[in-house]
């Protein structure tokens, strides 16, 4: 589904922190964050980066993947990761998962 900002100039970087100020207040409560503060120090976890995804994806059509929260785990890492990103489609392929050959019993996990 495309976004509605996909055919909107790209977000600046004063907009996108401040909006990525917005979602670290939300998340961990109101303080004063820096360029530096850490997702995962501050508490960031999977749950709140697909949150995270999910809102970056409606605000500017960034379309970042798990790996992106984590690998850029710093608000300035981020917010250029997200201005990259914009308006764009994902990078990403998705494989289909094979099926399983059920002639014999499965194994237990």
């Amino acid at each position: 589904m495309p976004s509605s900002h996909t055919n909107q100039a790209l977000p600046h970087d004063k907009e996108v922190n401040a909006w990525l100020t917005r979602r670290w207040e939300k998340f961990f409560g109101p303080r004063d964050f820096t360029g530096s503060d850490d997702f995962l120090h501050l508490g960031g976890h999977s749950i709140l980066a697909i949150r995270l995804i999910a809102e970056a994806y409606e605000a500017f059509g960034a379309a970042l993947s798990i790996g992106d929260i984590f690998q850029h785990r710093t608000r300035a890492s981020l917010a250029q990761v997200i201005i990259g990103r914009s308006g764009g489609e994902s990078t990403q392929t998705i494989e289909s998962i094979p099926r399983a050959d059920r002639s014999a019993p499965l194994p237990l996990s």
